[in-house]
């Protein structure tokens, strides 16, 4: 009687230590999971911003200086008009206009808490030669 039960005691604690290190890999997976989500997420978000800035830019017939300043956004990918409870940042580094009468800029979409760049995107748009600073 003594020997079956310490050979289901056995059983039991090799049970649990299988469906333990089963548990471990798959919370390893949802957490790698989430931290793909939210890099995907914040990818997409730095595409849209970073076109969107670069849409307005073709838009304009001048080359207005606020468009070189940085925008700040929250975790959520909501503007906010404070550095301090920004999570990303976008901003719009504008080079001279060169002989050509072309306006070469390249718009960064970046994480503050590392300074990572998220996104880059280079952008090139003829001024002509009245928009020349």
């Amino acid at each position: 009687m003594r020997k079956n039960s310490s050979l289901f005691l056995m059983e039991l604690i090799l049970a649990i230590l299988v469906f333990s290190m089963a548990s471990t890999a798959c919370i390893q997976l949802f957490v790698k999971a989430h931290v793909l989500t939210d890099k995907s997420i914040a990818l997409n978000q730095s595409i849209i911003k970073c076109q969107n800035l670069a849409e307005t830019l073709y838009g304009s017939d001048t080359i207005e200086d606020d468009l070189g300043k940085t925008q700040y956004y929250d975790a959520d990918w909501q503007r906010v008009t404070d550095e301090g409870s920004a999570v990303y940042a976008v901003s719009m580094e504008m080079k001279p206009v060169d002989e050509k009468s072309l306006l070469h800029a390249v718009i960064t979409s970046k994480k503050l808490s590392d300074e990572s760049v998220i996104y880059e995107l280079p952008i090139t748009k003829f001024v002509g030669e009245e928009a020349k600073r």
